[in-house]
């Protein structure tokens, strides 16, 4: 009458199996998340870090004056587009698309602005306390203005790349106050 007499709730020990086995799930995953978060942070670091070294290179050329006391053809240009360009190849290695885009754009702005400093330089003389000749005022406000705008667009690609996601005023005035 008495036959075998099934427990409802299965073996003795599944339950701490699968306790067990939900405990350990539980932390491996917690430390493959938190190491993803980890390592895209310290690469996010790596390349804010990088953006902000080609932003300060241009805005160097872009604040240059075209007139200092040992002003000659390529003098002060040529070092400061040296370290535009190795800042943009710094930054093409670790840059997406749109990044990549607007990086070459301000790139090329940067070296139109320094070739529009040297051909002042190479064909006019500076005025009374270094102000520049009249007849290269619009170009030269024009290429600056551009990387400007260049310098402009690549920091909001790169907002963007770094997942920056509050808002922010373009940080380039488009003006031109140097001489």
């Amino acid at each position: 009458m008495y036959g075998a007499i099934m427990s409802p709730s299965g073996p003795w020990w599944a339950s701490p199996l699968i306790a067990l086995v939900g405990s350990i799930t539980g932390v491996v995953l917690t430390l493959v998340t938190t190491g993803r978060r980890d390592a895209r942070s310290r690469f996010g670091d790596d390349k804010r870090a990088i953006y902000v070294e080609f932003l300060l290179a241009c805005v160097e050329l872009r604040d240059a004056t075209v007139w200092t006391p040992t002003s000659e053809p390529g003098a002060e240009t040529a070092p400061l587009l040296k370290n535009v360009r190795a800042a943009a190849m710094h930054a093409a290695l670790i840059a997406h698309r749109n990044v990549g885009r607007e990086l070459a754009n301000a790139t090329a702005a940067s070296e139109t602005l320094a070739a529009m400093i040297d051909e002042i330089r190479r064909t006019s003389k500076p005025g009374y306390r270094g102000v520049m000749d009249e007849r290269h005022r619009a170009r030269y406000d024009e290429a600056r203005s551009t990387l400007s705008a260049r310098l402009n667009d690549f920091t909001k690609a790169a907002r963007v790349d770094l997942n920056v996601r509050t808002p922010v005023h373009p940080p380039f005035p488009a003006t031109s106050a140097a001489t």
